[in-house]
């Protein structure tokens, strides 16, 4: 018999912030069959391919092109304590292809993901999403956040059961702890990723919906966002 104590079931306070990270994705995730959904929308059929995207969703390092340029920039960043303009994160794109640091036909990609990115980080500068001088650091609070609702869709489809969709949420609420500062923080990154997916026509339309969303939870009094504080930054479990 083992003497390895059980895990620590997490507390409902770290539920509770958990849950709320996932709060500006939660709408998009609301489904009457939850197993056509996800199938329909991630392609997660069973319980082994929802616990695939699961996976996927809670790596704490992306891999996709908007993932790679902006890792980029923000160790030139921690380097130089300020972010470089679009110039500069394009220079620091074409000397990581020249020292090997990501494969050479990546770098088209990788700079075209930058020019998008700044141009959607000015807007947020004019609307107030960002301070005037900041950036967004990273997209995965994008994952992360829809995880949360991903966590539950697979519950109610039966592909897990409550301990281990529990485990996952709280999982995403640590992710989001350890990588971003504050809501305001979190709920940039998740616009920003939810801009880069967004593949429909009518891009002003979804930009004012998600930033209402995220407005309505950083200000209203029922918010979560505004009951729950912010936690000390934590290792990840």
């Amino acid at each position: 018999m083992s003497d390895t104590p059980p895990a620590r079931r997490p507390d409902r306070a770290e539920v509770a912030f958990a849950l709320a990270c996932g709060a500006q994705a939660g709408p998009g995730l609301a489904a009457p069959d939850p197993r056509a959904r996800l199938a329909e929308r991630f392609g997660a059929r069973d319980a082994a391919g929802w616990q695939r995207l699961m996976d996927g969703l809670l790596v704490e390092r992306g891999a996709r092109r908007g993932d790679l340029a902006m890792e980029l920039r923000w160790q030139a960043t921690v380097v130089r304590t300020v972010p470089p303009d679009l110039a500069g994160w394009q220079r620091i794109v074409r000397q990581a292809g020249e020292h090997g640091q990501v494969r050479a036909h990546w770098v088209p990609v990788l700079l075209a993901a930058a020019d998008r990115i700044s141009r959607y980080e000015d807007r947020f500068r004019a609307d107030g999403l960002i301070p005037q001088h900041g950036v967004v650091h990273s997209l995965r609070g994008y994952d992360w956040a829809r995880a949360v609702g991903v966590a539950g869709l697979g519950e109610r489809a039966g592909y897990g059961d409550q301990r281990t969709t529990e485990g996952m949420v709280v999982r995403a609420g640590r992710l989001c702890a350890r990588h971003y500062m504050s809501w305001a923080d979190l709920s940039a990154a998740y616009a920003l990723g939810s801009l880069l997916s967004f593949a429909g026509k009518d891009f002003e339309g979804y930009y004012r919906e998600v930033v209402t969303t995220r407005q309505r939870l950083l200000t209203e009094l029922e918010s979560p966002w505004r009951a729950l504080r912010w936690p000390q930054p934590t290792g990840v479990g």
